[in-house]
C-alpha cells in the first residue's frame, strides 16, 4: 500500500492505486485507520520533499509507533 501524504499535490500526479491521507490529518487519525492499515506492506510516498526530517520519514515513525504500542 502505498500513502501519499501530500495535500493539493496528490491532484495533479500521484502513484496509480496510492491513497492520499494528508499528513496534517495522518497522525491524528492514525488510531482508527490502524485496522486498515496493518493489512498490508505499508510504503509513504512523498514527493517534493525526501529530507530526513520531512513529513515522509515522520508519517513512517507515527505509524512505526503505533505499531510498537
Amino acid at each position: 500500500l502505498v500513502v501519499d501524504i501530500r495535500r493539493t499535490d496528490f491532484e495533479n500526479s500521484f502513484i496509480k492505486g496510492a491513497i492520499n491521507l494528508p499528513a496534517r490529518s495522518f497522525n491524528p487519525t492514525l488510531q482508527s485507520l490502524m485496522p486498515i492499515l496493518t493489512r498490508y506492506s505499508l510504503g509513504v510516498y512523498h514527493y517534493s520533499n525526501c529530507k530526513p526530517t520531512g513529513y515522509g520519514p515522520r508519517a513512517a515513525a507515527w505509524y512505526q509507533d503505533k505499531l510498537d504500542k
